[in-house]
């Protein structure tokens, strides 16, 4: 048995992947399996032995150019947290290892493969490792066709071909068991690549050491090259597979090579289509081109043209379990409801019938997935599955423990997406029966303690939440529960510990296209690791668009103009990537250059009509005073795109809130109500702004009493502010919601509740709290807007130093910030105009002040303050300063020159006039 030192650290921002360990750790199996002929059991796997082990160790690492590796006697170091002192080790090695992307992977793994050889046998020989007597499998002498098993596209046909081969390769070490074993070992990697776990990083490190273990004893056979490239391509190192791909282009036979080599090169040079037309012929690689075409467009970050390919493949891989995860990350509400029922379907059937089906699957298990007890829980028939599995006599590897244990693993995930996908519905939602159903299914996972909790999550109920974790930790998280779970996880455990880490800049950082495309997609441009991470994709997956993309996007958020010749250089790069087209767009409209912004939206739509892609050419349109073709291009949405969830309703508000821009309510009427239908929180919003402007006020009531009542998120703050606006005394009910949502957060200072803590203080004149609240703000984000608004709370407060700080953090923050400077350095005139000591003649500095106000409030510009934003600071220093008259002038520009009732200040504004 060889144990594994799980990650603890959970809130370390340098934790640097798993892989390293991973490579390590199967190395010293490998040499017990192959060069002795033990039974190894893994427990990042969750393996056990049923032969008892004469052996238990554990084994860390230090990673970097001098690869450090520790074996320990498990039974003499604390396995529970941080790694042991090394100097309790029983071996120790060091090996030389370039330190770099590229580098790191295929130097350990040559070094770690003749380790497995020699170091690694030679150790375990002197502890008195032995060659293990297997026990045989109940069906052992069934004719298995390894071929035919490794042409599925499912956990279960891949792990028992895996199985069998170890069990030839025991026999005799040929090339072609070798050849295969490597590619199994692969295709399990990526089946599993989505969990939670590091099972999938374990499978893949198996297919990198025994491909190097090919190359090391079978340089000469025709197809070693290739399984290195298939390996390579598959776990996610396309660097390598296409040196690989180039030298047997130069050198290499392409006459009967299997169907299999097919696959390589589309799949590592991200070719769309060649993956589609190959998904479509009648042979053996049909199914794995299809679920191959889902992981690359995927990873090209296609949204809308995976709604396509990713239910292409759905049809033709039912059991391949993380395409219903990359549905749930990546589509619209309709189609993650829709995968999600498909998702349950595929763990009740489509897998027990291919237990049923598959050779040498134990008998026991069989029995259990033809005898569905229909009166008790779906959760429960799954389990009798896994726990038969689990207790499966017969030895061998791999072990039916391991094979349970992955499939708990997709079971656990399934787990979350429902979870998630019913967190997302339109309207609130206790969660709690939907994690009472799937505990049955996940009863015994290591990680089955946070289903529950995501009601809490929901709820916004930390102190909730924080009992509930108790001394619940994730076991060696990898990058894909980065979004998913970590930023959930802001609470302590009983122990005091961190639970979650830090952001998505703590993801694991493993040097595979998949670790590294997730990474970047959770990062901004702004962020400290965003350049390396451009610069590390660009060296893993040369032909991959998200270097690209990224590094447009990068470009955009810099306050640097963008030059001619690199909008033309990456334009020449964009390929038939839609996601890059549309950041290029970004690009050419930060230049201003208005037709080719034009056609950059156009050729994205062409390739794939994204919703984002049309908002983005709408604004284009309005922002370069097109607004002619804003509604036919919406229109053109309507018609032509299929809708999967919300977008067609977001189209409808989208018009609405153009209208309404416009001052043309009658047509903004019918396109908000369409929207509301869809009971979006959004929609919701915008129809009850267009009935308020159109003085239906009962209409416009029920609208935001369905929104604050329909969404924990929404406070009950617009109801209430809009209530407070009618000068109405029917205020109790808003005031409970508002007054619970802060209640059941005590860390809503961190979150997006400080607005509503912020507003509700204001509109309540509580200026102790508004103030504190502003204070809480500007302590996690300070900018001019926060500042701004800080500088107010503290006059009201009387907190005359405060104030005066305040006042001069935003005055640096105008004379320092380069973009929007010339706005800046005339906000700043005006508030030193507005705080100098009153003239003695009021009525003309009153006169002059509100005439200087109106020209600077109503001046078109791009800022970070909009323009009820503008006129309520604005106003509101004028009226602690005395002017009321300019004030009162300043607030009615804030609800006239911008018809937007969604807005805070809006509101704010309204309430003044009212007061």
């Amino acid at each position: 048995m060889l144990h594994t030192n799980f990650l603890s650290e959970w809130q370390d921002r340098d934790i640097s992947g798993l892989m390293c360990r991973e490579l390590a750790r199967q190395a010293l199996l490998i040499a017990a399996r192959e060069e002795i002929g033990m039974q190894t059991c893994d427990m990042t796997l969750r393996e056990q032995s049923s032969t008892g082990d004469p052996l238990e160790l554990l084994l860390t690492v230090q990673p970097g150019k001098q690869f450090k590796v520790w074996v320990f006697d498990s039974g003499a170091v604390d396995l529970r947290d941080t790694p042991p002192a090394t100097d309790e080790n029983i071996h120790e090695s060091t090996f030389t290892v370039t330190r770099s992307s590229i580098g790191t992977y295929p130097t350990a793994c040559k070094e770690l493969e003749e380790a497995s050889r020699g170091e690694f046998t030679q150790f375990l020989r002197d502890l008195g490792a032995k060659r293990t007597v297997l026990a045989a499998d109940e069906n052992v002498d069934l004719e298995i066709d390894i071929a035919a098993l490794q042409a599925e596209v499912d956990l279960v046909s891949q792990f028992v071909a895996v199985r069998e081969l170890h069990r030839r390769y025991r026999v005799e070490q040929s090339a072609e068991t070798l050849q295969a074993l490597v590619r199994g070992y692969a295709n399990l990697g990526l089946l599993n690549e989505t969990n939670w776990g590091a099972s999938s990083i374990a499978l893949q490190a198996r297919a990198l050491l025994y491909s190097a273990r090919l190359e090391s004893l079978h340089p000469e056979h025709p197809e070693t090259l290739w399984t290195l490239a298939y390996a390579n391509s598959i776990v996610g190192l396309h660097y390598r597979s296409l040196e690989q791909l180039e030298t047997l282009e130069n050198t290499g036979s392409t006459d009967d090579l299997p169907p299999w080599t097919a696959l390589v090169g589309a799949y590592s040079r991200f070719e769309v289509e060649e993956l589609e037309r190959l998904s479509k012929e009648d042979t053996p690689i049909s199914d794995w081109a299809a679920y191959l075409n889902a992981w690359t467009v995927f990873n090209s970050l296609e949204h809308r043209r995976f709604t396509s390919v990713g239910r292409s493949a759905i049809e033709a891989c039912p059991e391949a379990m993380n395409l219903y995860y990359m549905h749930i990350d990546s589509q619209p509400i309709g189609v993650m409801r829709l995968s999600n029922a498909t998702e349950l379907s595929a763990l009740l059937y489509s897998i027990p019938a291919r237990l049923i089906a598959t050779p040498t699957i134990p008998q026991k298990v069989v029995e259990a997935a033809r005898s569905p007890d229909r009166s008790k829980p779906p959760g429960v028939y799954w389990r009798s599955m896994v726990d038969a599995l689990r207790v499966s006599g017969g030895d061998g590897d791999t072990s039916w423990a391991m094979l349970a244990s992955l499939l708990d693993e997709q079971a656990m995930r399934a787990a979350y997406n429902s979870m998630a996908v019913n967190r997302r519905a339109s309207t609130e939602v206790d969660l709690t029966p939907v994690a009472e159903m799937w505990q049955s299914f996940i009863q015994g996972h290591p990680d089955q303690a946070y289903i529950p909790t995501v009601s809490l999550v929901t709820a916004g109920d930390a102190i909730k939440l924080s009992k509930a974790c108790g001394n619940f930790r994730f076991r060696d998280p990898n990058e894909w529960t980065t979004r998913a779970c970590w930023d959930l996880w802001h609470v302590k455990n009983s122990d005091g510990d961190v639970i979650g880490r830090l952001g998505a800049g703590a993801s694991s950082r493993e040097f595979t296209c998949q670790s590294l495309t997730r990474a970047i997609t959770n990062l901004k441009p702004t962020q400290k690791f965003y350049s390396i991470y451009i610069r590390e994709v660009r060296k893993v997956a040369p032909r991959s668009p998200v270097a690209l993309i990224a590094s447009v996007k990068q470009a955009i958020s810099s306050e640097k103009p963008i030059s001619p010749e690199q909008i033309e250089k990456w334009t020449a790069s964009a390929g038939d990537s839609s996601a890059a087209w549309h950041v290029l767009a970004l690009a050419q409209q930060k230049s201003g250059n208005r037709l080719a912004t034009i056609d950059c939206f156009r050729e994205s739509i062409r390739l794939s009509p994204e919703y984002d892609t049309y908002k983005g050419l709408a604004d284009a349109y309005a922002r370069f005073d097109m607004k002619d073709e804003v509604i036919p291009l919406y229109e053109e949405y309507l018609e032509k795109v299929e809708n999967f969830g919300l977008e067609h309703s977001n189209v409808h508000r989208n018009i609405a809130t153009y209208y309404m821009r416009e001052n043309n309510l009658a047509a903004a009427k019918p396109h908000a109500v369409n929207a509301a239908q869809s009971y979006s929180a959004s929609a919701l919003r915008v129809a009850a702004g267009v009935c308020e402007l159109q003085k239906e006020f009962d209409e416009a009531d029920k609208y935001y009493e369905a929104l604050s009542k329909s969404y924990p998120s929404s406070s009950g703050l617009d109801w209430y502010l809009y209530r407070l606006c009618r000068d109405t005394d029917d205020l109790e009910a808003p005031r409970k919601l508002v007054d619970r949502s802060l209640a059941a957060s005590p860390n809503w200072r961190s979150d997006k509740r400080t607005w509503t803590a912020i507003a509700y203080a204001i509109a309540e004149r509580d200026h102790q709290a508004a103030f504190q609240a502003c204070q809480n703000k500007a302590e996690n984000e300070s900018n001019l807007y926060t500042e701004s608004f800080l500088m107010l709370t503290a006059i009201q407060a009387g907190d005359v130093d405060a104030a005066n700080e305040s006042k001069d953090r935003l005055f640096d923050m105008c004379d320092q910030e380069e973009d929007e400077k010339p706005w800046r350095l005339q906000f700043r005139e005006l508030m030193q105009s507005i705080l100098s000591e009153r003239a003695e003649s009021a009525e003309l500095n009153e006169d002059e002040l509100a005439k200087q106000c109106e020209k600077f409030l109503t001046t078109e510009i791009r800022a970070q303050i909009y323009k009820s934003d503008r006129c309520y600071f604005i106003g509101k220093l004028l009226q602690l300063q005395g002017y009321s008259q300019a004030a009162k002038h300043c607030f009615q520009l804030g609800t006239t020159i911008s018809q937007t009732p969604e807005r805070i200040t809006w509101r704010l504004c309204s309430i003044e006039l009212n007061r």
